[in-house]
């Protein structure tokens, strides 16, 4: 694709996300970017992800270095596969560099899937690519220019296409590795840890469950299913619970008025708060702090 096109078919990849749901591989990807830099770039810093991470490199070369020193370089057709929580910065080399990245999260793949992806939890893996790759991201590419009526269900084929060789190739060579026998989600218990950090530390705002899916990076109903499987609740319930914590903490050791107490719980009257209550532990709040002093 000639580079003034290839610039504006870039830009336009980032609005598209995906889901992967068949009997093989579930998983959301919620992030397709492509990145270029000029000869020596540093391109973000030092960060962290709460999902998969892979880089396939377009053109030129580029270098990804862990906290502990571990150097992995890729060249044109390569690619690396990031596990989540996993603190890394890359370097990108070359006149011409660009790669295309991807972030996604894996819900359930099958067994000999699970056990190759489940072996790179150590730090990033460096595969070669396959031409199949290479041909999905030109038409990844000529899709987001062109921008057809139909472009978002194309892009979302491509997207599957592309994922999938990448696990077959991570399989293929990974294959002598046995399964452990985890049966879904390797970094569950993990998320859900820093889930909960995260509404703990918001609680005092008007949270939604859209602003915890965002901050998760996964769709809401990635994010439901998690906080299903490993709580039994969905995180509207997560929200409220630590909402009415806060309230009874408030309640049990100040003296607040109920309109202060709203607004310290994140709600915009004391009517919403009072409804709020009564919904979730079944009596008004009146009665429940009139029996607090009892």
């Amino acid at each position: 694709m000639e580079k003034q096109y290839f610039h504006t078919a870039a830009k336009r990849m980032s609005r598209y996300k995906s889901s992967i749901d068949n009997p093989l591989l579930k998983a959301d990807l919620y992030w397709c970017r492509i990145r270029t830099a000029n000869v020596v770039d540093k391109i973000i810093g030092v960060h962290t992800h709460s999902s998969f991470e892979l880089h396939y490199v377009l053109d030129g070369e580029m270098v990804i270095i862990f906290e502990n020193g571990d150097r992995h370089t890729l060249e044109k057709g390569q690619f690396a596969l990031i596990p989540p929580f996993k603190a890394h910065d890359t370097i990108a080399y070359g006149d011409d560099f660009s790669k295309i990245e991807f972030r996604f999260t894996v819900d359930h793949a099958i067994d000999f899937i699970h056990s190759a992806i489940e072996s790179i939890t150590s730090g990033a893996a460096v595969f070669n690519g396959t031409e199949f790759m290479s041909t999905m991201v030109q038409m990844m590419l000529e899709s987001a220019f062109y921008a057809r009526p139909d472009v978002s269900t194309m892009m979302s084929n491509y997207f599957e296409c592309f994922i999938m060789d990448t696990m077959y190739k991570v399989a293929s060579e990974r294959k002598n590795l046995k399964y452990s026998g985890k049966a879904t989600g390797m970094y569950d218990n993990r998320r859900i840890l820093d889930i909960k950090e995260f509404i703990r530390s918001n609680i005092g705002s008007m949270l939604t469950c859209e602003d915890v899916a965002n901050y998760s990076n996964m769709t809401l109903r990635h994010l439901n299913r998690l906080t299903n499987k490993c709580l039994g609740i969905p995180v509207s319930k997560l929200i409220a619970q630590y909402k009415i914590d806060l309230i009874k903490e408030l309640l049990e050791t100040t003296d607040l008025s109920l309109h202060d107490i709203s607004e310290m719980a994140g709600f915009q009257s004391e009517y919403a708060l009072s409804r709020f209550f009564k919904q979730n532990e079944g009596i008004p709040i009146s009665i429940y702090k009139k029996n607090l002093f009892k």
